[in-house]
């Protein structure tokens, strides 16, 4: 080897990626701090994007799948940029890329996303990976590389955050919202050692029996002197991991104080949430049965209750955990169907037993006169495929007498009672059988 071949050897490894032949971090770092002290810099931008949830190809897949991913996707995002941008592997699924000049940063991440939304053929398997991407821009403020990759760093946080599957750009607020999540992710670390946790029931009617016979756990967190909603929290116990303890918490409490209404009649029931992040714990299905069995509960009275968004792209090992709970006589349903990704093509396809019409299309019933042509196809189609109903988002008499004559066969909402804590169930019940019977079916 000659020294000239020697030298550019040694300058491959030095600044290349191995897998990707991308550029690596200390290239492109190199290549950001150059471009800043130039006289360009007020157009610099540094996007930072990864795969939501690589870490279940290589546990699913297999390594080797996972590093040719990485080596497509490398490929495709060369492809969305143009000649002599700097693209590079940060080492994992990480990646950077770096845009100098008058650029429409929006439109290259949307057309990056798209590229890397795009399925992957792996091994004569198909995966369609998620991606979330964050970017920031220098402006006209004068920032170290270190600085901008930091801000672009945070925006990628705030898409996962988010949702996933998305792109972010970085603005100055974002640094209190991250100190404020940070903060909840911290104080939600001891809420259920120190069993600040609570569950709150709300009734769901049987239209056919005309009783609440199923109720929906839902869970509060109870932090100092407030009660904070779901909506508050749970992204944060999402994308820390905390999820997995605190729904087991919130399944063990609802066990134990469900289990003496769940003996009185066969047909009681409870519908408890379930993240994606705790299906992909591989021992979900067995420790909810051993839960159940601890608490006496029979299987057949607990409801999984997932949204949309956990299908997608599922792996192997969810569907199966999924299957295993079905197989021992838990139900599983469908929240918010017809807002995220599934379609009523999907409909068969997916492991469920009931559907929960999203309240976006309760609240189109206004009167009761409408004509709601989506409505209707979702819970036809629904009932032919063997799927139960339920209509959520239930506020007004009219919405229930147009939900009863359609057919479904659940009803909830604040129409039929809010959730109540354990000790006022029974009152809660009552007010939803008395709200059910005073419904009037007049000629249509």
């Amino acid at each position: 080897m000659t020294l000239a071949q020697h030298a550019a050897q040694l300058e491959r490894l030095t600044f290349r990626d191995s897998l990707t032949d991308l550029a690596n971090r200390t290239f492109f770092t190199r290549q950001l701090d150059a471009e800043l002290e130039s006289h360009n810099a007020g157009s610099i931008h540094v996007l930072l994007l990864d795969f939501d949830d690589f870490k279940e190809v290589n546990d699913t897949h297999g390594r080797d799948a996972g590093d040719a991913l990485l080596v497509e996707a490398g490929r495709r995002l060369r492809e969305c940029v143009w000649p002599g941008t700097t693209v590079a592997r940060f080492g994992g699924d990480e990646f950077a890329v770096l845009l100098t000049g008058a650029i429409d940063v929006d439109e290259v991440s949307v057309r990056i996303t798209s590229a890397l939304n795009a399925p992957f053929r792996l091994g004569g398997k198909e995966l369609q990976p998620s991606v979330s991407l964050g970017y920031a821009a220098n402006g006209d403020q004068s920032l170290k590389a270190s600085e901008l990759l930091r801000r672009a760093g945070i925006a990628i946080y705030i898409a996962k955050a988010a949702g996933k599957n998305r792109f972010v750009r970085f603005r100055p607020g974002m640094m209190g919202a991250l100190v404020a999540h940070n903060d909840v992710e911290s104080e939600l670390r001891n809420a259920v050692e120190r069993h600040e946790i609570v569950v709150h029931y709300q009734p769901i009617v049987n239209v056919r029996v005309g009783c609440a016979v199923e109720v929906e756990a839902l869970v509060r967190w109870r932090r100092a002197d407030d009660l904070i909603s779901p909506l508050d929290f749970i992204s944060a116990a999402e994308s820390s991991g905390l999820i997995n303890s605190i729904g087991q918490e919130i399944l063990t409490l609802t066990c134990a104080q469900l289990r003496d209404w769940l003996a009185v009649e066969t047909m009681h029931s409870v519908a408890v949430n379930v993240s994606a992040v705790q299906l992909r714990e591989p021992d979900f299905a067995r420790d909810t049965l051993g839960t159940l069995a601890s608490a006496g509960v029979d299987p057949r009275q607990l409801i999984v209750e997932l949204t949309e968004s956990a299908f997608p792209g599922s792996p192997p090992q969810m569907i199966d955990q999924l299957s295993q709970l079905r197989a021992s006589g838990i139900r599983v349903s469908l929240d918010d169907f017809g807002t995220g990704y599934s379609s009523l093509g999907r409909l068969q396809e997916l492991p469920v037993d009931i559907i929960k019409v999203d309240r976006s299309f309760v609240d189109r019933i206004k009167t009761g006169d409408e004509t709601l042509p989506i409505l209707n196809s979702i819970v036809d189609l629904a009932h032919k495929l063997g799927h139960q109903v339920t209509a959520e988002g239930v506020e007004t008499a009219a919405q229930a007498l147009y939900l009863q004559r359609l057919g479904v066969d659940s009803m909830q909402g604040f129409h039929f009672g809010r959730a109540t804590s354990i000790e006022f169930l029974t009152d809660a019940e009552s007010l939803a059988i008395d709200a059910y019977r005073k419904l009037t079916l007049t000629p249509h």
